[in-house]
């Protein structure tokens, strides 16, 4: 049976992205490194590759325009070649600039706030574990001038163990990703 998610406050934990100040989320029953992993705004690809000292890849699921605005996207990430996290986003979008870019200027939904030079606050709102243990999951925002991101991502709680074993030249399939951004 999977355990009641954790509801979160909105909070900066300290870093350059902000976030509205407040209380601390609550993550008390995770381990330490899954916090690591849970509170990571927009640079899980980061974080897993450089724990592995590996490349991690992007493969997009799907990518698609829904409304004028409105973008669902849902990417697997992968470490050595096994997929670790899956991330379903929405984006909902108001400046023209932003949705030019990405429906007309092949510019990922991932690449947004890098390309249009755009900081991003972080805001997780919900964390939890699956019924067996296998897998942590969260839901955050990123939002800046004109873009909100929501993101779900569905995270394995072996990501930062024996997951792979690659070597240190494994090439990388995709300079995308999710929320670096998935995240």
């Amino acid at each position: 049976r999977a355990r009641p998610p954790t509801q979160m406050a909105a909070s900066s934990l300290g870093d350059i992205m902000g976030g509205t100040p407040g209380q601390l989320p609550t993550l008390g029953e995770f381990e330490p490194l899954e916090r690591v992993l849970l509170t990571a705004n927009g640079n899980l690809q980061r974080l897993v590759s450089s724990y592995h000292n590996t490349s991690v890849s992007v493969r997009v699921v799907y990518s698609r325009e829904v409304a004028m605005g409105e973008f669902e996207r849902k990417v697997a990430l992968l470490c050595g070649g096994t997929e670790f996290a899956e991330a379903t986003s929405r984006l909902h979008i108001t400046r023209a600039d932003c949705i030019s870019a990405i429906a007309d200027g092949g510019v990922a939904i991932g690449q947004l706030f890098r390309h249009l030079n755009i900081l991003p606050t972080f805001e997780l709102t919900a964390a939890g574990r699956d019924a067996g243990g296998e897998q942590i999951w969260r839901d955050y925002l990123l939002s800046g001038e004109g873009v909100v991101c929501e993101i779900h991502e569905r995270i394995r709680s072996d990501v930062l163990g024996a997951l792979v074993s690659p070597s240190p030249s494994a090439p990388c399939d995709s300079a995308d990703d999710a929320g670096d951004t998935n995240d």
